[in-house]
């Protein structure tokens, strides 16, 4: 009867540590996926805010693309010289003189 009670509790600790792990993993796969058109002739970087934590991304020049801001949120802030733009994931912008909108 012990033997059974041992193999229960065995396999029921084993369950709860791999939940455990999953649920702690789960929050490092969070990103924002940028998709982009950079009309301007030369690369554009800005600094982004994500998780309160800031970040340098850089856009290509002329072509359209995508960045992945790695964080644990589903959004980010966009500083640029004028103003701050919220973005959120699988959100498209465009550059244009260097200014951001949202498509």
């Amino acid at each position: 009867m012990d033997y059974y009670k041992d193999k229960i509790m065995k396999r029921y600790v084993t369950v709860v540590v791999c939940a455990a792990a999953i649920f702690t993993a789960i929050p490092s796969f969070a990103a924002v996926t940028l998709h982009y058109y950079n009309n301007d002739t030369e690369d554009r970087t800005y600094k982004v805010i994500i998780d309160g934590l800031p970040k340098m991304v850089t856009f290509k020049k002329s072509c359209t693309g995508f960045v992945i801001i790695h964080g644990a949120a589903t959004k980010a802030v966009i500083e640029t010289l004028q103003r701050k733009i919220e973005v959120s994931n699988e959100e498209s912008i465009e550059i244009i003189n260097g200014m951001i909108r949202k498509k």
